[in-house]
Protein backbone atom coordinates (compact mmCIF):
# COMPACT_ATOMS: atom_id res chain seq x y z
CA UNK A 1 0.00 0.00 0.00
CA UNK A 2 3.36 2.38 0.89
CA UNK A 3 4.37 1.40 -2.23
CA UNK A 4 1.41 2.58 -4.61
CA UNK A 5 0.83 5.44 -2.70
CA UNK A 6 4.48 6.75 -3.25
CA UNK A 7 4.35 5.70 -7.00
CA UNK A 8 1.06 7.48 -7.08
CA UNK A 9 2.52 10.82 -5.39
CA UNK A 10 5.14 10.29 -7.79
CA UNK A 11 2.95 10.55 -10.69
CA UNK A 12 0.95 13.19 -10.26
CA UNK A 13 3.77 15.15 -9.11
CA UNK A 14 5.33 14.72 -12.43
CA UNK A 15 1.32 15.62 -14.39
CA UNK A 16 1.45 18.81 -12.30
CA UNK A 17 4.83 19.87 -13.05
CA UNK A 18 4.16 18.71 -16.62
CA UNK A 19 1.28 20.98 -17.04
CA UNK A 20 2.59 23.83 -15.75
CA UNK A 21 5.78 24.35 -17.88
CA UNK A 22 3.02 23.27 -20.78
CA UNK A 23 0.90 26.15 -19.66
CA UNK A 24 4.40 28.63 -19.39
CA UNK A 25 4.75 27.74 -22.76
CA UNK A 26 2.09 28.54 -23.97
CA UNK A 27 1.47 31.82 -22.46
CA UNK A 28 3.22 35.01 -23.21
CA UNK A 29 3.92 35.62 -20.05
CA UNK A 30 8.08 35.70 -19.70
CA UNK A 31 8.23 39.59 -20.34
CA UNK A 32 5.55 41.58 -20.64
CA UNK A 33 6.18 45.28 -21.08
CA UNK A 34 3.28 48.42 -20.84
CA UNK A 35 3.80 51.95 -22.89
CA UNK A 36 0.83 54.24 -22.41
CA UNK A 37 0.37 57.46 -24.09
CA UNK A 38 -1.82 60.15 -23.05
CA UNK A 39 -3.42 61.79 -26.12
CA UNK A 40 -6.39 64.20 -25.42
CA UNK A 41 -9.20 63.02 -25.33
CA UNK A 42 -8.19 60.02 -24.44
CA UNK A 43 -5.36 56.93 -23.27
CA UNK A 44 -3.47 54.56 -25.59
CA UNK A 45 -1.35 51.73 -24.05
CA UNK A 46 0.59 49.26 -26.47
CA UNK A 47 1.82 46.34 -24.87
CA UNK A 48 4.94 44.18 -25.83
CA UNK A 49 3.97 40.48 -24.47
CA UNK A 50 7.14 37.69 -25.26
CA UNK A 51 6.03 34.27 -25.29
CA UNK A 52 9.13 31.26 -26.14
CA UNK A 53 7.85 31.00 -29.48
CA UNK A 54 6.23 34.40 -31.10
CA UNK A 55 5.69 38.33 -29.69
CA UNK A 56 2.14 39.37 -28.91
CA UNK A 57 1.64 43.48 -29.41
CA UNK A 58 -1.79 44.70 -27.98
CA UNK A 59 -2.78 48.21 -29.26
CA UNK A 60 -6.10 49.08 -27.14
CA UNK A 61 -6.89 45.23 -26.72
CA UNK A 62 -6.54 44.98 -30.57
CA UNK A 63 -3.56 42.53 -29.99
CA UNK A 64 -1.41 40.68 -33.07
CA UNK A 65 1.73 38.29 -33.32
CA UNK A 66 5.03 39.81 -34.43
CA UNK A 67 8.47 38.17 -35.20
CA UNK A 68 11.47 39.21 -32.54
CA UNK A 69 12.57 41.66 -35.14
CA UNK A 70 9.26 43.25 -35.81
CA UNK A 71 8.72 44.61 -32.31
CA UNK A 72 8.08 48.18 -31.84
CA UNK A 73 10.51 50.85 -31.07
CA UNK A 74 8.98 51.55 -27.64
CA UNK A 75 10.25 48.20 -26.58
CA UNK A 76 13.77 47.24 -27.65
CA UNK A 77 15.43 49.48 -25.37
CA UNK A 78 13.96 47.57 -22.60
CA UNK A 79 13.88 43.75 -24.51
CA UNK A 80 17.72 43.98 -25.35
CA UNK A 81 19.05 41.65 -22.68
CA UNK A 82 16.12 39.06 -23.25
CA UNK A 83 17.79 35.53 -24.08
CA UNK A 84 17.54 35.02 -27.85
CA UNK A 85 14.38 32.81 -28.71
CA UNK A 86 16.28 29.81 -29.65
CA UNK A 87 17.77 28.96 -26.99
CA UNK A 88 14.86 29.43 -24.91
CA UNK A 89 12.90 27.51 -27.00
CA UNK A 90 15.71 24.77 -26.76
CA UNK A 91 15.77 25.06 -22.95
CA UNK A 92 12.21 25.44 -22.44
CA UNK A 93 11.19 22.02 -25.03
CA UNK A 94 14.20 19.88 -23.60
CA UNK A 95 12.93 20.21 -20.16
CA UNK A 96 8.83 19.75 -21.19
CA UNK A 97 10.09 16.56 -23.02
CA UNK A 98 11.94 14.81 -20.91
CA UNK A 99 9.61 15.57 -18.41
CA UNK A 100 7.30 13.53 -20.56
CA UNK A 101 9.02 10.33 -20.84
CA UNK A 102 9.43 10.64 -17.11
CA UNK A 103 5.68 10.77 -17.09
CA UNK A 104 5.17 7.75 -19.28
CA UNK A 105 8.10 5.53 -17.03
CA UNK A 106 5.85 6.39 -14.23
CA UNK A 107 2.97 5.07 -15.37
CA UNK A 108 4.30 1.35 -15.08
CA UNK A 109 7.01 1.83 -12.34
CA UNK A 110 7.41 -1.81 -12.44
CA UNK A 111 11.30 -1.80 -12.51
CA UNK A 112 14.14 -0.35 -10.21
CA UNK A 113 16.10 0.94 -13.88
CA UNK A 114 12.85 3.00 -14.75
CA UNK A 115 12.38 4.54 -11.19
CA UNK A 116 15.72 5.47 -11.42
CA UNK A 117 15.87 7.02 -14.79
CA UNK A 118 12.73 9.15 -13.82
CA UNK A 119 14.56 10.66 -10.86
CA UNK A 120 17.99 11.11 -13.08
CA UNK A 121 16.08 12.22 -15.95
CA UNK A 122 13.63 14.99 -13.74
CA UNK A 123 17.04 16.44 -12.04
CA UNK A 124 18.41 17.10 -16.36
CA UNK A 125 15.27 18.75 -16.89
CA UNK A 126 14.36 20.75 -13.99
CA UNK A 127 18.36 22.20 -14.26
CA UNK A 128 17.13 23.17 -18.35
CA UNK A 129 13.89 24.88 -16.62
CA UNK A 130 15.78 26.47 -13.76
CA UNK A 131 18.30 28.37 -16.25
CA UNK A 132 15.48 29.20 -18.45
CA UNK A 133 13.97 30.62 -15.24
CA UNK A 134 17.10 32.62 -13.92
CA UNK A 135 17.81 33.75 -17.25
CA UNK A 136 14.69 35.39 -18.04
CA UNK A 137 14.41 37.03 -14.22
CA UNK A 138 17.57 37.92 -14.94
CA UNK A 139 16.32 39.96 -17.96
CA UNK A 140 13.23 41.36 -16.44
CA UNK A 141 15.44 42.92 -13.31
CA UNK A 142 17.81 44.44 -16.03
CA UNK A 143 14.97 45.55 -17.97
CA UNK A 144 13.28 46.64 -15.09
CA UNK A 145 16.26 49.18 -14.27
CA UNK A 146 15.95 50.34 -17.68
CA UNK A 147 12.44 51.56 -17.34
CA UNK A 148 13.20 52.96 -13.49
CA UNK A 149 16.10 55.40 -15.82
CA UNK A 150 13.94 56.07 -18.53
CA UNK A 151 10.83 57.12 -15.53
CA UNK A 152 13.71 59.73 -13.87
CA UNK A 153 14.53 61.15 -17.19
CA UNK A 154 10.46 61.57 -18.15
CA UNK A 155 10.58 63.72 -14.41
CA UNK A 156 13.71 65.53 -15.11
CA UNK A 157 11.71 66.67 -18.39
CA UNK A 158 8.63 66.99 -16.82
CA UNK A 159 6.98 64.91 -19.21
CA UNK A 160 4.83 62.80 -18.22
CA UNK A 161 2.74 61.92 -21.44
CA UNK A 162 3.92 58.50 -21.74
CA UNK A 163 4.55 55.97 -19.02
CA UNK A 164 6.72 53.08 -19.25
CA UNK A 165 6.14 49.76 -17.00
CA UNK A 166 6.56 46.45 -16.61
CA UNK A 167 4.05 43.81 -15.52
CA UNK A 168 4.51 40.82 -13.43
CA UNK A 169 5.66 37.71 -15.73
CA UNK A 170 3.20 35.15 -14.90
CA UNK A 171 4.73 32.70 -17.03
CA UNK A 172 8.17 32.86 -15.19
CA UNK A 173 5.72 32.30 -12.21
CA UNK A 174 3.95 29.12 -13.65
CA UNK A 175 7.75 28.03 -14.64
CA UNK A 176 9.40 28.38 -11.10
CA UNK A 177 6.04 26.71 -9.36
CA UNK A 178 6.03 23.72 -11.71
CA UNK A 179 10.22 23.52 -10.74
CA UNK A 180 8.96 23.42 -7.18
CA UNK A 181 6.97 20.34 -7.91
CA UNK A 182 9.71 19.06 -10.16
CA UNK A 183 11.61 18.81 -6.80
CA UNK A 184 9.03 17.06 -5.33
CA UNK A 185 8.44 14.25 -7.85
CA UNK A 186 12.33 13.33 -7.76
CA UNK A 187 12.00 13.51 -4.04
CA UNK A 188 9.10 10.26 -4.58
CA UNK A 189 11.56 9.08 -7.06
CA UNK A 190 13.79 8.22 -4.93
CA UNK A 191 11.81 7.20 -2.25
CA UNK A 192 10.16 4.52 -5.00
CA UNK A 193 13.03 3.51 -5.68
CA UNK A 194 14.37 2.06 -2.61
CA UNK A 195 11.03 0.21 -2.46
CA UNK A 196 10.89 -1.17 -5.83
CA UNK A 197 12.74 -4.61 -6.05
CA UNK A 198 15.55 -4.78 -7.67
CA UNK A 199 16.42 -6.67 -11.12
CA UNK A 200 19.12 -9.34 -10.48
CA UNK A 201 20.51 -11.35 -14.05
CA UNK A 202 21.92 -14.04 -11.02
CA UNK A 203 18.81 -14.46 -9.87
CA UNK A 204 16.62 -15.04 -12.92
CA UNK A 205 19.22 -17.63 -14.12
CA UNK A 206 18.91 -19.42 -11.53
CA UNK A 207 15.38 -19.17 -11.75
CA UNK A 208 15.53 -20.84 -15.34
CA UNK A 209 18.68 -23.60 -14.20
CA UNK A 210 16.63 -26.62 -12.33
CA UNK A 211 17.94 -26.89 -8.77
CA UNK A 212 20.96 -29.80 -8.13
CA UNK A 213 20.39 -31.37 -4.27
CA UNK A 214 23.47 -33.29 -3.02
CA UNK A 215 21.60 -36.23 -3.84
CA UNK A 216 21.28 -35.91 -7.88
CA UNK A 217 24.83 -35.16 -7.71
CA UNK A 218 25.59 -38.29 -6.49
CA UNK A 219 23.72 -40.28 -8.41
CA UNK A 220 25.24 -38.59 -11.21
CA UNK A 221 29.05 -39.74 -10.01
CA UNK A 222 27.53 -43.20 -9.37
CA UNK A 223 26.11 -43.54 -13.45
CA UNK A 224 29.72 -42.54 -14.59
Amino acid sequence: MERKFTAAAALIYTIITFLLWLAAIATPGWFILSVVKYKSPKMEEISVELSIFYVRVCDNSKCKHLNYADLPEDSTTTTEHYPSFPETQFECMTALVICFICLLFLLNPSFSSKVKAVGVMMFIAALFELTLVIRITVANVLAEKTVHSLRTTQKDLDNFDTKIRLKTPYSVILAGIGLIFSILSMTFSAVLYSKVPRENPADQILEVLPSQSPKNFKELEEEH
